[in-house]
C-alpha cells in the first residue's frame, strides 16, 4: 500500500465535522473505530503516565479536563494500584459517561483471564469497559473463552490487542481468525506510530494495510518528547495516518492545551510534507543529534498540509 492510499484510508476514517460555526471549533473531531461504527474522540489519554508524574489531585483534574473537552478515549492499566486509584476517581460524578473506556491486561501470571476482568471492573468502579485491550499478539484458548463470556455477560463492549511492533501485525490475520471461531470479532489493535521510529516503513507497508485489510481500528501511541521534528509534526503525522486515534501520555495542562489545540486544527499532510519532516530529522541528526527527553510544544509548520 503506497502511503497515498494510505492518505485516502485516513479521510475515510475521519468523521464529517459538525456544521455549527463556533461550537465545531471548540471539539475534538471523532473518527470511527474500524468496522464497529463508534465513533471516538481522534487522540486520546494513555492515563498509566499520570501515576509517575502527577499528583493524585492533578491527575483527577487533568482527566476531566480532558473529557470535558471532548477527548473521549481513556486508557488505562486496572492492575497498577496508581493507576487505576485515579482513573476510578476521575470517572465519578457521571464522567463516566463522558468517556470510551479501554483497559489493558498484561501477561497473565497465573490468574484466569475471567477473574481479572471481574477485578478491573471491581478496581475502577464500573460495570462495562468500552474496549479491552490484552497485551499480547496472539491470545490463547482459554482467553478467548473468558473474553466470549466477559461480551456475552456484557461486561467488554470490544476487543483489542497490543502489538510491540510493526512485524507482531502479521499476527493479526491469524488472531482475527482464531477470534471468530469464538463469534469474537478483533475490533482494534495498538501500536507505535512515531515518525522518527525506525519501524516506521514497516508500518506504513506491512502493518497498516493488513489491519485495513481486516477493518480492524488503529490505536496509535506516540511519546510527548520532541526532537528534530516538534511535537505537534510528530502528531499531525499520526493523524495524517488511519489511525482511529491517537493515545497520548499527558501529565500537564500545557501538553493537554497543546493536544487539544493540535487535533483541533489537524489538516492532513500531503505526502510530499512527510518527506521533508525526515529529512530534517536525517539532518539534524546527523550535525547536531537528537533533541530528545523534552515536550517542546512549538507549532506544527505552517503551509505543510495538502
Amino acid at each position: 500500500m503506497t502511503r497515498t492510499e494510505l492518505l485516502n484510508a485516513t479521510r475515510k476514517v475521519m468523521t464529517p465535522p459538525r456544521d455549527d460555526g463556533a461550537a465545531a471549533f471548540f471539539e475534538v473531531p471523532s473518527r470511527t473505530l474500524g468496522a464497529t461504527g463508534v465513533e471516538v474522540s481522534s487522540i486520546g489519554l494513555a492515563v498509566e503516565g499520570l501515576a509517575q508524574r502527577a499528583s493524585w489531585d492533578d491527575s483527577v483534574r487533568l482527566i476531566r479536563r480532558a473529557l470535558d473537552s471532548g477527548m473521549t478515549f481513556l486508557l488505562g492499566d486496572p492492575e497498577e494500584p496508581a493507576c487505576v486509584g485515579r482513573l476510578s476517581a476521575a470517572l465519578r460524578d457521571g464522567y463516566r459517561g463522558k468517556a470510551f473506556l479501554a483497559a489493558t491486561l498484561g501477561p497473565a501470571g497465573g490468574a484466569p483471564l475471567g477473574r481479572r476482568i471481574d477485578q478491573a471492573l471491581s478496581a475502577l468502579g464500573v460495570e462495562h469497559l468500552d474496549l479491552l485491550e490484552l497485551d499480547c499478539a496472539r491470545p490463547e484458548e482459554a482467553e478467548w473463552l473468558a473474553l466470549q463470556a466477559a461480551r456475552q455477560a456484557g461486561k467488554v463492549s470490544h476487543f483489542g490487542l497490543t502489538l510491540r511492533d510493526a512485524p507482531e501485525g502479521m499476527f493479526v490475520s491469524l488472531a482475527a481468525e482464531h477470534g471468530r471461531e469464538f463469534s469474537l470479532t478483533l475490533d482494534a489493535a495498538r501500536l507505535s506510530v512515531d515518525l522518527l521510529e525506525p519501524g516506521r516503513d514497516a508500518l506504513e507497508r506491512q502493518a497498516l494495510p493488513l489491519l485495513l485489510s481486516e477493518r480492524i481500528a488503529v490505536l496509535g501511541r506516540m511519546p510527548m518528547e520532541s526532537s528534530s521534528v516538534t511535537f505537534s509534526e510528530r502528531l499531525c503525522y499520526a493523524l495524517t495516518l488511519p489511525t482511529s486515534t491517537v493515545l497520548l501520555d499527558l501529565t500537564t495542562e500545557a501538553q493537554l492545551q497543546h493536544a487539544l489545540r493540535t487535533a483541533r486544527s489537524f489538516k492532513p499532510y500531503a505526502e510530499s510534507a512527510i518527506g521533508a519532516l525526515l529529512a530534517r530529522a536525517a539532518t539534524a541528526a546527523r550535525t547536531q543529534g537528537p533533541r530528545g527527553g523534552v515536550f517542546h510544544p512549538e507549532p506544527s509548520s505552517p503551509g505543510w498540509h495538502g
